[in-house]
């Protein structure tokens, strides 16, 4: 009897260590990607949509990366898919690490190439030597056409012409600031000029660091650091380029 006891308390242990280490990192939309949804059912999710096309939209696009609004306590935490862009054309994600011959299942034949970057519909990849993805850049001023600004998002929602508290309610509020004259009582205008985010990637597991590097965080090397980097613009405050990349990557 004894026994038994001893093996239910045992079962029950395990069980709970079980739940326990699962309660790591809580769930997600972006996580489980169930925020990208086909655009025709976006729309109908929304009455405030009406056949209409919004500027942060690619008229191409067939999905929709709805805004990740998370919690307090989920907005610094990070998984893989934060090292993503999603194309809207096809509710797939282009990645870091990534080689060549998958992104451009996704993306299409490059518009131009140099020796460290190719340009494609929408989305600017920087690769290694040996053809993997290890930057992804969108930029408002890096494609003619503006609708292919928009073709792809971050994860969590976040595109060019995005607002800066729709960027606030999926990635928290810490940003540097930039001050631009002053305002009628004399005090300084400040505006939100970009927001970095910083972490370290170990096999699938990835760490937040912050939003600066210290000396302690580079002792081991930057192999494994990587980076987002969002810009506003300083006239209506929002999205005009974003950025993840391997920090070795940054300056190339």
């Amino acid at each position: 009897m004894k026994e038994k006891q001893i093996c239910v308390l045992l079962l029950a242990a395990a069980v709970l260590a079980a739940s326990l280490t699962g309660c790591g990192k809580e769930k997600t939309l972006s996580s489980t990607g169930d925020n990208i949804v086909p655009k025709a059912s976006a729309q109908a999710d929304s009455q405030q949509e009406e056949n209409s096309e919004d500027s942060t939209t690619s008229p191409d696009a067939n999905y929709e990366v709805q805004l990740d609004e998370r919690s307090e306590e989920t907005k610094y935490q990070y998984g893989m898919d934060d090292l993503s862009l999603v194309d809207t054309v096809s509710g797939q994600k282009i990645s870091i690490g990534m080689n060549e011959v998958e992104v451009e299942a996704i993306a299409g034949t490059p518009i131009s190439t140099d020796r460290n970057y190719r340009v494609y519909e929408g989305v600017v990849v920087s690769y290694t030597d040996d053809l993997k993805v290890n930057a992804l850049i969108v930029s408002s001023g890096q494609f003619t056409d503006a609708s292919q600004a928009v073709r792809y998002k971050s994860s969590r929602g976040v595109g060019l012409n995005t607002s800066f508290d729709d960027f606030v309610k999926a990635y928290g509020d810490q940003y540097n600031q930039r001050t631009e004259g002053s305002t009628e009582d004399g005090t300084p205008s400040e505006t939100p000029a970009n927001a970095i985010r910083y972490f370290k990637l170990d096999g699938k597991k990835v760490e937040y660091l912050g939003t600066s590097l210290t000396d302690d965080m580079k002792k081991d090397g930057t192999e494994n650091i990587y980076m987002q980097d969002f810009m506003f613009d300083k006239e209506n405050n929002q999205v005009t380029t974003m950025r993840v990349s391997a920090l070795d990557a940054v300056g190339r």
